[in-house]
């Protein structure tokens, strides 16, 4: 028998699950264990999923057999892999935060600009960090984050659209954790 010492968790910037796993013949090393979880509690996320198996191979096809749970799970190759993709989500920037307001409706550049604003305040007021790096800056119409500026100045006061005209459910959006704990 093999155990499988497995963690999971979503990759919210990926839209997929990714884990990572060590496998030993009778049972993992506690040490082993250890140090990953510790290197875990780190990266600061509490949505990781931890599970221990036994199968008959170390194959990660061997989990799958014993468990569809873990189908559509990416297995990363080594654990510095699995910590980057964890840690690439936890970052957004204000032109995320706007393209996700883009997706459920269309916004003129100003409405933009004080949605991903209000969005900013509430997320600093609830969390006590701040929700993206860039700089807002005070201009005579309301606050403006440069770079959006720079990103949907071609728009003018018209509405911006989405490229496609699909209708998203919140379920099916790919969106960075930070986003997530803010709805």
């Amino acid at each position: 028998m093999y155990q499988h010492f497995i963690l999971i968790a979503s990759v919210y910037t990926k839209g997929a699950r990714v884990g990572f796993q060590i496998s030993e013949k009778d049972r993992v090393d506690r040490e082993r264990i250890k140090s990953v979880l510790d290197r875990i509690s780190e990266i600061n996320r509490a949505d990781i999923g931890v599970h221990f198996l036994f199968t008959e191979s170390d194959s990660w096809q061997s989990v799958i057999e014993l468990d569809s749970f873990f189908e559509d799970v990416v297995i990363c190759g080594d654990f510095g892999e699995f910590e980057k993709l964890l840690s690439s989500d936890l970052k957004i920037t204000a032109i995320d935060v706007a393209k996700f307001f883009l997706s459920m409706q269309s916004f003129s550049h100003l409405q933009l600009q004080k949605l991903v604003y209000i969005a900013y305040k509430e997320y600093l007021l609830k969390y006590d960090r701040k929700l993206f790096q860039e700089k807002i800056i005070a201009y005579k119409y309301g606050p403006v984050v440069e770079e959006m500026y720079r990103q949907f100045k071609e728009f003018g006061s018209s509405s911006i659209k989405m490229e496609d005209d699909e209708t998203y459910v919140l379920e099916d959006i790919a969106l960075p954790q930070a986003i997530g704990r803010m709805m």
